[in-house]
């Protein structure tokens, strides 16, 4: 679960300043990309494309469907470049 997890955050761009990072973001396997926007006074991500293979990893362990999945939702930076709030990892739910 934390690798997976982990594997996630590495999708977190790294920034200088309080202003959330936006755009489309690709995993470091290139099997899920997450689209990232304000959300309020927050930022989510969004799975807007994945690999099959992904998709059916998601699906066999139970998760729900990985396209349009909320990974990221309420994430806002403590500190400069420390950010925190909720991470799904459809892998197990």
């Amino acid at each position: 679960m934390m690798m997976a997890a982990t594997a996630l955050l590495a999708m977190l761009p790294t920034v200088a300043s309080a202003a959330l990072p936006q755009g489309v973001w690709t995993n470091p396997k290139k099997s899920v990309r997450v689209v990232f926007q304000n959300c309020g006074r927050a930022m989510c991500g969004k799975v807007v494309w994945a690999t099959p293979q992904a998709q059916s990893d998601a699906r066999a362990r139970g998760g729900e469907p990985l396209l349009g999945a909320m990974l990221f939702r309420d994430f806002v930076e403590e500190e400069r470049g420390r950010w925190s709030g909720s991470v799904f990892v459809p892998d197990i739910g």
